[in-house]
């Protein structure tokens, strides 16, 4: 198997065309959009991933099915869920982000390496409400174009940036929710330092989002107390855990 990298992603996306073209004129939308704004509250917010493997942790096996574990995610009181539909390297897909969809009524986000506007209309006939644009992946004119088309279906454009050079790139989208991921996705290592300092260089009127390293309830705190952000996307730590509603009722309890 090829090694994971951002490069690869885009001609694996490249070869998908046809089958993101074929989805999107296969399935009609039946799901309403769900709104993440109306679901974040003023305390501690959980995005609960769904994943089966990744290039950093591996294959990540699971004691629950996946109609299960998002039946928990939602009991435990997810404010939404993240499908990873990157296949390759992720294990997921856009048939098992159509199910999740159809099984919950939180927003789901699709989880994947975007780069062209067949993924985008493909993600909303599956049912998912939000898309994953990363800011490194794309040229400042793709990013721009991208964001647009998400918008244009009623979806919410939920932008990734890693450092803070990056907010550059998103100067004129101006995004008003803005996920920073604490995973440097070319060398796949948890960086809390440079993510903080990311975190605590978003504008005041941003939404921010706080993505992968979190294992722990001291996780959470530690990124509370050093940015005030209160919205985390948790994948891996929720993925391992034999009863993932109780850890998701455990990060909310956080002050």
């Amino acid at each position: 198997m090829q090694r994971f990298s951002l490069t690869a992603m885009r001609k694996i996306k490249e070869r998908e065309l046809p089958e993101m073209r074929n989805l999107a004129s296969t399935f009609k939308r039946e799901r309403p959009i769900y709104k993440l704004r109306d679901t974040l509250n003023e305390g501690v917010n959980i995005i609960a991933e769904l994943k089966h493997s990744s290039p950093s942790h591996g294959a990540m096996e699971s004691p629950l099915t996946d109609s299960v574990r998002i039946a928990r995610y939602v009991y435990g009181g997810a404010a939404a869920v993240s499908i990873l539909a990157e296949r390759d390297f992720f294990g997921g897909s856009y048939d098992i982000m159509k199910l999740a969809a159809e099984e919950v009524s939180v927003p789901v986000l699709c989880k994947d390496f975007v780069f062209y506007k067949e993924q985008i209309n493909a993600a909303y006939v599956c049912g998912a409400d939000m898309v994953l644009l990363i800011a490194r992946a794309l040229e400042v004119c793709e990013l721009e174009e991208l964001f647009y088309h998400v918008e244009s279906l009623g979806l919410l454009p939920l932008v990734e940036i890693c450092r803070e050079e990056e907010l550059e790139k998103i100067e004129k989208i101006s995004p008003d929710i803005l996920m920073v991921n604490m995973r440097d996705l070319e060398s796949l290592e948890i960086g809390f330092a440079r993510g903080i300092k990311t975190l605590k260089a978003l504008p005041d009127n941003v939404t921010a989002i706080s993505a992968s390293g979190i294992y722990t309830k001291s996780d959470i705190e530690y990124v509370m107390n050093e940015t005030g952000v209160k919205n985390f996307l948790v994948g891996a730590a929720l993925m391992t855990h034999r009863d993932p509603d109780m850890m998701i009722r455990e990060f909310r309890d956080v002050r």
